[in-house]
């Protein structure tokens, strides 16, 4: 049931959702980047519980900006409104322009309200404004992530939900090293598809010993080699890693967590959806990431991509801090409308920027104005 602004499950678990905004990332200088990703360090390095990252993606509303907007119409101004509309809403059609939203599901681990202060003040060091959804918002992302399901069809390679085909991909493989908002490139992907992040804390007993022994198996692996005569580079690269991780583990500098990459693709033919899993496939190879198809375990899957809170697939990789700060998400603005706004045009994603430029500050009013010169 869903009251209080949490959701409580059948176990009792309960989660709570936080909405939260995004930034461009790529057009902040070096320092800025640095600093955001320095920041978002911190706030994973705060995470003494588990959370899921999501991103949504849905049909672009501006049904409330223009009834807002009539209201505010002169007689007179009637058919330039109209026009207006018109051409707002052909553009949006002709562009097939999808917004996307960022939250941050919460399970109870010890106090949940605790859990979502801890949060929001990380976030918002990071310059990100984050609101719990209330209960009402709860059940509208549940139903349009859901599709109000009247028909499942659970295949080996897609889970159907009423008319729309589903299909999850899972992050399997990692590169050595990435850069910084690597998954930038992922959210601007054009598409219908929502993706799913799992991170979970490591036990820290847990972790010593397990990365000593893997040490000391490493260490010994090494030696045969060495004694056989055979160089192994991959091996000896395995080893430093695991050396500097632990070192850095036991003087505090990093934190050790089971983190999980889902991509839930959604289309309205087979056809389309395999379109649109192979260019996410395709990114993903971009980025030196291997993509992998959990089949026969689809419904495991889009539960993993639905905001509960549960990772279901349990397809985890162990990630130290520093190197988890690169999957920062929050990478690329979508809709963000002022009311008493009007289109100025469209950003990188195809969403339209509709501002007020009387509430935007001097140094952005003058950028428009020389954006508008060239």
């Amino acid at each position: 049931e869903i009251k209080d602004n949490t959701m409580v499950m059948r176990d009792k678990r309960k989660v709570a959702i936080l909405k939260v905004s995004s930034l461009n990332f790529s057009i902040k200088p070096q320092a800025t980047q640095e600093t955001i990703t320095l920041m978002f360090q911190k706030f994973l390095n705060s995470l003494d519980f588990p959370v899921q990252i999501m991103m949504n993606t849905e049909s672009l509303n501006l049904q409330d900006y223009l009834v807002e907007t009539e209201k505010r119409v002169d007689k007179k101004f009637e058919k330039l409104y109209l026009e207006y509309k018109e051409s707002l809403e052909d553009t949006v059609a002709q562009n097939k322009v999808m917004n996307r939203n960022f939250y941050v599901v919460v399970p109870e681990k010890t106090n949940l309200d605790i859990q979502i202060q801890i949060c929001e003040k990380k976030l918002n060091a990071i310059g990100l404004k984050s609101k719990r959804l209330d209960s009402f918002e709860i059940l509208r992302l549940l139903e349009s992530f859901f599709c109000h399901a009247k028909r499942i069809e659970n295949n080996p390679y897609y889970l159907k939900i009423n008319d729309t085909f589903n299909k999850v991909i899972v992050a399997h493989g990692y590169p050595r090293s990435v850069e910084s908002g690597f998954l930038d490139r992922i959210v601007s992907c054009l598409g219908n598809f929502d993706f799913s992040i799992h991170i979970e804390p490591y036990p820290i007993e847990t972790m010593m010993i397990n990365l000593n022994k893997e040490l000391q198996k490493q260490s010994a692996d090494l030696y045969t080699a060495k004694m056989k005569g055979i160089y192994n580079p991959s091996l000896e690269i395995k080893y430093h890693d695991t050396k500097t991780v632990l070192e850095n583990l036991q003087k505090g500098k990093e934190k050790l967590f089971d983190v999980s990459l889902y991509i839930n693709c959604r289309a309205e033919s087979k056809e389309e959806l395999h379109l649109l899993s192979k260019r996410i496939e395709s990114e993903l190879n971009a980025l030196l990431i291997i993509p992998k198809t959990p089949q026969f375990r689809m419904a495991q899957g889009f539960l993993s991509c639905a905001p509960l809170g549960k990772n279901r697939l349990k397809m985890a990789r162990n990630i130290t801090t520093e190197a988890l700060s690169a999957f920062f998400p929050f990478t690329s603005s979508f809709l963000e409308v002022d009311k008493t706004g009007v289109w100025l045009g469209l950003n990188k994603n195809n969403i339209p920027i509709i501002k007020d430029i009387f509430k935007l500050s001097t140094l952005m009013v003058y950028a428009w104005q020389v954006l508008d010169q060239e």
